[in-house]
């Protein structure tokens, strides 16, 4: 994806949507790293994550991410994976970096066709 993908223009929008339910997953303790590979969605969550400690953010490419095998306990792909030109690759990579035990949740808004 890049900027000129319709998803980086919908940058105001998804955080109305979203941005305050997902502001409940970073919490005091722990570590959050967030990841995209549009930088306007990135720089969307530095304005309001930027004051945590224990957040991260990463352009990434979801199907070939660079964090190492077996790194997180938990990976959250919020309303993207339905638009990623690779899905199958990019849930192979989630549970690369997973942990044992670690969980997936992906949501997305389309038919699963």
């Amino acid at each position: 994806m890049s900027e000129a993908h319709s998803y980086g223009k919908g940058v105001d929008g998804f955080d109305r949507t979203f941005g305050l339910p997902m502001r409940r997953f970073v919490g005091p303790s722990g570590h959050v790293t967030t990841a995209d590979d549009t930088p306007s969605m990135l720089e969307q969550a530095r304005g309001r994550l930027s004051g945590r400690s224990n957040v991260s953010f990463a352009v990434q490419q979801a199907g070939s991410l660079s964090f190492p095998d077996a790194s997180f306990d938990a990976v959250l792909c919020s309303m993207a994976l339905m638009i990623f030109p690779d899905r199958a690759r990019a849930l192979a990579e989630f549970h690369r970096v997973l942990r044992a035990g670690g969980r997936l949740a992906a949501s997305i808004n389309t038919k699963p066709d």
